[in-house]
């Protein structure tokens, strides 16, 4: 279990989590978020802190310490290699070096900076400097690229954020006179297969990461929802992703909880609008905007799962079915609130009395 986290964060959860939503600086940002789930009580000892921040126990340590001893501003000093700005590089250069890696298009690479600090700017900088100035000093490195939709509308994203609590005000009465509750769940499907996943390793350099993969494709579909308030979980098997198997998913929600309302907020594939889709008394879905899986936490749930199943090999479909049902089983409720935690969606509920 490891040990218990005992201090007392002084700030409140909600100041916290201003400071969350501002904060661009990823070191800062990670500290911050500690002391944010310790004071919502999302995690309570430093072996869990640290697993779900990727850091070392001994970090974890250092941090509480620092905490009790300077408070907030002393935890957020930074204490990393390099300087705030590019030496040789003018304060202006540096500044829009700066706006451009905040653009999500940012740079193909350290050499790409490099050209456009000597073409455009008519500054040559060594590779070196280049590198740990931006990698330590503007806090900024290579990333695997997110793939959105040429489809997707960033406008209908912002609008379904912030009118979320109008339909749950809506049903928030009538709902609560039938039932015990109203439960918000994120709902998505997956599919997994036996071909291994292949995620990023670290490793010295010059020495090139290998590992023993298989090609084949034989799998199966994964139906999932996770309650965000309280990281209660329901997976669910299926042959495939349709109708059928959704409709048996929803079953078995409705059926778990019966004296509950849920609220599934799901994405727009076609069998969740299927005509012949019985939907049950206490189940609602709730669409999200076309092409914006990043407004679904549940997407992240996948590939936190995939990640589990990462340079594994699996010599039959059931063999991968049972380790990723004892990876889901395993985890808990508290690891699965972590993961599909979001301000928007937690905002809505309480806008509306839920």
């Amino acid at each position: 279990m490891g040990r218990v986290l005992k201090f007392a964060v002084q700030e409140s959860r909600e100041e916290l989590s201003r400071l969350l939503k501002a904060e661009t600086d990823v070191r800062k940002r990670e500290r911050l978020q500690f002391l944010f789930w310790h004071r919502s009580g999302l995690v309570t000892s430093r072996k869990e802190a640290a697993a779900l921040l990727d850091k070392s126990l001994p970090t974890i340590t250092e941090w509480i310490s620092r905490y009790g001893e300077r408070g907030l501003k002393g935890l957020l000093e930074m204490d990393y290699r390099g300087g705030g700005h590019l030496r040789i590089v003018p304060d202006e250069v540096v500044q829009e070096l700066a706006e451009r890696l905040e653009d999500e298009q940012g740079f193909a690479s350290y050499h790409e900076i490099r050209a456009w600090l000597k073409e455009d700017k008519g500054i040559e900088v060594a590779y070196s400097t280049v590198h740990g100035r931006v990698k330590y000093g503007l806090d900024a490195s290579p990333k695997v690229v997110r793939p959105v939709s040429e489809k997707h509308d960033p406008e209908a994203v912002e609008a379904f954020k912030a009118g979320l609590s109008a339909p749950l005000k809506e049903i928030a009465e009538p709902c609560l006179a039938r039932y015990a509750r109203v439960r918000y769940w994120v709902q998505d499907e997956s599919r997994l297969s036996i071909k291994t996943w292949l995620r990023r390793r670290i490793t010295r350099r010059g020495v090139k990461p290998r590992m023993k993969t298989k090609g084949e494709r034989a799998g199966y579909s994964l139906y999932g929802a996770v309650e965000v308030k309280t990281g209660e979980h329901l997976f669910r098997d299926g042959d495939r992703m349709n109708a059928e198997g959704f409709q048996g998913f929803l079953k078995e929600l409705s059926e778990t909880a019966p004296g509950d309302f849920h609220v599934l907020q799901v994405d727009n594939a076609r069998f969740h609008a299927a005509k012949d889709l019985d939907l049950p008394d206490n189940v609602m879905l709730l669409y999200q905007p076309p092409y914006s899986p990043e407004v679904n936490p549940q997407e992240q749930v996948w590939e936190w799962l995939k990640g589990k199943l990462a340079g594994q090999i699996f010599a039959t479909v059931e063999d991968l079915k049972r380790r990723a049902s004892a990876i889901l089983a395993n985890a808990g409720n508290r690891v699965f609130q972590s993961i599909t935690h979001r301000d928007f969606i937690l905002d809505a509920l309480s806008q509306a009395g839920l």
